[in-house]
């Protein structure tokens, strides 16, 4: 849904892709998590005008996002990322040049430690 803020319109879009996240860039661009079923899911661009993906960003295979933020001040997302055998690790996408990081958390222990991340812009 989208509500135009000046004509107070609420516009209603039937979208066939599921996502688990969405959020809004300061530039108005909308990014979301889409499963692909499974262990797989992709962060894509999502059309405002639409509702349907625009491009795909990344692909996360065989892990579950467990949380995902974006980073006003960074113009990044952040997501936690679960592995099989409790393994743990912070996924960085980098919106301004397409790059990506993937962190291993905890390496040693075998068990979770984290819930969540929480972003401070």
């Amino acid at each position: 849904m989208k509500l135009n803020l000046d004509t107070s319109t609420l516009s209603i879009f039937n979208i066939s892709d599921s996502y688990s996240s969405i959020f809004i860039t300061t530039t108005e661009r909308i990014f979301g998590v889409k499963s692909l079923g499974g262990d797989e899911h992709e962060i894509v661009e999502i059309d405002k005008a639409s509702g349907n993906s625009l491009s795909i960003l990344a692909t996360i295979s065989t892990r579950e996002v467990r949380n995902i933020d974006y980073s006003l001040s960074s113009n990044r997302i952040f997501a936690l990322l679960n592995k099989s055998f409790n393994n743990q690790f912070l996924y960085t996408l980098n919106l301004n040049d397409g790059t990506s990081i993937t962190t291993p958390l905890d390496v040693e222990d075998q068990h979770l430690d984290f819930e969540g991340i929480y972003l401070n812009n």
